[in-house]
């Protein structure tokens, strides 16, 4: 059994990632969908509709696998050692001394 942080890591890599990924992966297929069926359909103004109808969700089911994936990665950097903060040139940022010792 690994310690927390690598059961987190195998987590997020294994599980939350692919999902994530899958369900942009269906996203995108129902915004391609609605987009084909937008343009073959273009004489036939109730399928026209129902094409824009299936761009339209899937491109907010995009906007919402992006901003998952994002969410996820800055709660996975920020609650592990992972995350660990760098400055600009690469070197790790020290805190000043009243935010080390916790305000004491």
């Amino acid at each position: 059994m690994g310690t927390w942080t690598e059961i987190k890591a195998a987590l997020f890599a294994n599980i939350i990632t692919p999902l994530i990924t899958l369900l942009f992966a269906a996203a995108l297929f129902l915004f391609l969908w609605g987009l084909v069926k937008f343009i073959w359909k273009a004489d036939n103004p109730t399928a026209r509709k129902e094409g824009q109808g299936h761009m339209i969700w899937g491109a907010v089911g995009m906007g919402i696998m992006l901003s998952a994936f994002g969410l996820v990665h800055f709660v996975f950097n920020t609650v592990t050692d992972n995350g660990k903060a760098e400055g600009i040139d690469g070197n790790p940022v020290t805190l000043p001394p009243v935010l080390e010792d916790g305000f004491r």
